[in-house]
């Protein structure tokens, strides 16, 4: 921003304002992009990279969930709790410090579970094949 307060952009390395070639002293203001996920997410981030990275991992991202992948119906991950409660009851949330364990004659072939953490949700997501089983004694 010049003396006559005339605002531009800081990455062009200007000297003078381009709007009245005020040569006084320039301040520069970082601009910030707000994620644009969704209305609710209140993060602004001034480089684009840390921006992106944020907006693949960040709460409102849009996921599938495992339980009905086959319907390909995507919605903001801060709602995947609320969905598995709603339309997948006979699921349980697992807690970060539940333990899960599975009896090997009765397990399918594929597992999905939910973990719900204090500041992160991951999916568990276990292949079971028979022919390629090892046991591991501690």
């Amino acid at each position: 921003m010049c003396a006559n307060y005339h605002f531009f952009c800081d990455n062009c390395n200007i000297t003078k304002c381009p709007r009245c070639s005020d040569s006084a002293k320039v301040s520069f203001f970082h601009t910030k992009a707000k994620c644009t996920l969704s209305d609710k997410c209140k993060v602004y981030l001034d480089d684009k990279d840390t921006l992106e990275q944020h907006e693949k991992i960040g709460e409102y991202r849009m996921v599938t969930c495992y339980f009905c992948s086959f319907k390909k119906v995507q919605f903001p991950l801060s709602d995947l709790k609320n969905h598995i409660e709603r339309y997948h009851p006979q699921e349980r949330i697992f807690a970060e410090s539940d333990k899960i364990s599975f009896f090997l004659d009765s397990i399918p072939t594929r597992i999905f579970k939910f973990i719900k953490g204090k500041d992160c949700m991951f999916w568990l997501v276990i292949s079971y094949d028979n022919s390629k089983l090892f046991i591991f004694y501690l």
